[in-house]
């Protein structure tokens, strides 16, 4: 065989090797699920309130001590702390504390094909807004209760100790 001939084919399988590493796909890009999960259970916590009016309402130390922590498999246990809620809770103004012991509910969540969109559940109420950002250490949702109520929660991851 011709040595340019071995060369050329050496070159060609060398190109297509590069080429072929250099365009796979990112497999591991992660999703809002990766996020809100952290892969298996992440806690989360309500830090403040934008209203539409642009008001901003910093919940109570009863109201930042509730914790959301949402599961892999789509289950939510929420912690209310003994937080009062309105039905359902729409945060005009902030809601009143009750020395109780702990509320525990059990919830389901989901997101929408687009991800974008977050839905939980408990027999008592259901919360759904438009997914602002989500981050490792950040969630802001928008939700739209009526033309005359729609507001802005940031929520922060709780810090693993």
């Amino acid at each position: 065989m011709n040595r340019r001939f071995i060369y050329f084919l050496l070159i060609a399988f060398i190109l297509t090797l590069t080429l072929g590493i250099g365009c796979e796909k990112d497999n591991n890009k992660t999703t809002n699920v990766d996020f809100l999960t952290n892969g298996s259970s992440k806690i989360w916590h309500l830090a403040k309130i934008v209203t539409i009016d642009s008001t901003t309402i910093n919940p109570p130390s009863c109201i930042v001590d509730d914790e959301f922590n949402f599961k892999i498999n789509g289950a939510c246990l929420v912690n209310n702390m003994g937080t009062i809620y309105s039905q359902p809770p729409i945060f005009t103004g902030p809601p009143f504390c009750k020395d109780t012991a702990e509320i525990i509910d059990n919830a389901s969540w989901t997101l929408n094909a687009e991800m974008d969109i977050l839905t939980f559940s408990t027999a008592k109420y259901g919360i759904s807004g438009k997914i602002l950002k989500l981050t490792t250490d950040t969630l802001i949702l928008k939700r739209t209760y009526s033309s005359s109520v729609i507001q802005t929660e940031y929520y922060a991851s709780k810090k693993q100790q």
